[in-house]
């Protein structure tokens, strides 16, 4: 749902969607990427950062290193 709330524009409902998919499976690397996405559309950089650092962790990198080309996530 987190996908059809985004394109509908409703970026708080996909994240929420997302917060729960990763309390119910906290090793979906996709749901980490997806949010970071979100994040970072709002300009949320820290919490993006956050995420992609983590889904990084669980082998998803894309959005990590989209992040480091604009300067963010190379801090700890």
């Amino acid at each position: 749902r987190g996908i059809s709330y985004k394109n509908l524009g409703d970026y708080s409902k996909a994240i929420s969607d997302y917060t729960q998919a990763i309390k119910l499976e906290p090793k979906l690397a996709n749901a980490y990427y997806n949010r970071g996405v979100l994040y970072a559309e709002l300009k949320d950089y820290n919490n993006a950062t956050q995420d992609a650092k983590k889904a990084c962790e669980l082998g998803d990198c894309g959005l990590l290193k989209e992040l480091r080309k604009d300067g963010w996530g190379t801090g700890d």
